[in-house]
């Protein structure tokens, strides 16, 4: 199948907002056309202990995601001329803080739901997210949301350079545990699972930038925030629930021989309670 693209499709994430579906596309990340599709991946949409039972009392969840102390990282980083048609620098794309301390990319979603709404529902299950392409010697996007779980993931080569990718699993840059490998010539694709809901780090070590980060979820309530930090979530039954909010590993220099240096993840939880037919709001400060 051909799943090559000539044109970067801009942005650096898919932003889709569960927080309707009918609801929010958070504008400044979304591709200029789709790539959700109809779910083909095998196995349950959802994680095993989360049931589609409906929302019939349910409420809402709105809120701003900012950081007062983030850690100090470069605005590009090098690559070095040994990394072939490669550029010598690339945007740090690791970290969106404004003026203001709010922040972009932030994945936030809810950890213990167990029940509440379903996928969308036409045919089939409708996939959202799924491709990475390499293009200009960087993983693109650089952060995206996959939906449901045992999804089709679309790799495909851009440049002349032969791309070697290659996934972890675990939501840190020190996680080890092995995922999928890949290797494509220019204008090649290949189609790889997704499979269970967490935290993916794809990595394209014959161009020694930054890695690329799937986080693939076994339900719906989760989103990423926007560029003002605000994020949304809509149709979660009435009930207690534990809230996390994940900003990637930041680069924050490099190291000999160009190696990128990285913080660790950011994970914060808090509790947040939601009560039928009211919007719950939070302010949530990463440390």
């Amino acid at each position: 199948d051909e799943y090559y693209y000539d044109d970067y499709y801009g942005g650096l994430i898919y932003g889709f907002s569960y927080g309707g579906l009918g609801g929010t596309l958070y504008g400044n990340y979304q591709p200029p056309y789709p790539y959700g599709g109809t779910y083909t991946g095998g196995g349950s949409p959802f994680r095993g202990d989360y049931i589609a039972s409906g929302t019939a009392s349910s409420g809402s969840l709105e809120g701003v995601v900012t950081w007062p102390r983030p850690p100090a990282s470069p605005r590009d980083l090098a690559l070095g001329a040994h990394r072939g048609d490669c550029p010598l620098r690339v945007a740090n794309t690791t970290i969106a803080v404004d003026a203001g301390g709010h922040v972009a990319n932030a994945v936030v979603y809810l950890s213990d739901i167990r029940s509440g709404k379903a996928l969308p529902q036409f045919q089939r299950t409708l996939q959202l997210g799924g491709e990475l392409e390499r293009h200009d010697c960087a993983l693109r996007p650089q952060l995206q949301l996959v939906a449901p779980m045992n999804s089709a993931l679309h790799l495909s080569n851009a440049d002349d350079v032969k791309a070697r990718f290659e996934a972890t699993r675990g939501a840190d840059d020190a996680s080890h545990e092995p995922g999928f490998r890949a290797e494509l010539s220019r204008g090649a694709t290949r189609v790889v699972m997704t499979g269970a809901d967490g935290f993916l780090r794809v990595a394209d070590d014959s161009s020694g930038g930054l890695p690329a980060w799937i986080v693939v979820q076994g339900h719906p309530y989760f989103t990423v925030t926007d560029d003002r930090g605000d994020f949304r979530l809509d149709e979660i039954p009435a009930g207690t629930y534990e809230l996390v909010v994940w900003q990637q590993p930041v680069a924050i220099g490099q190291g000999e021989g160009g190696r990128i240096d990285y913080s660790p993840a950011v994970v914060q939880r808090s509790k947040i309670t939601i009560k039928s037919g009211q919007t719950q709001r939070v302010t949530v400060k990463l440390p």
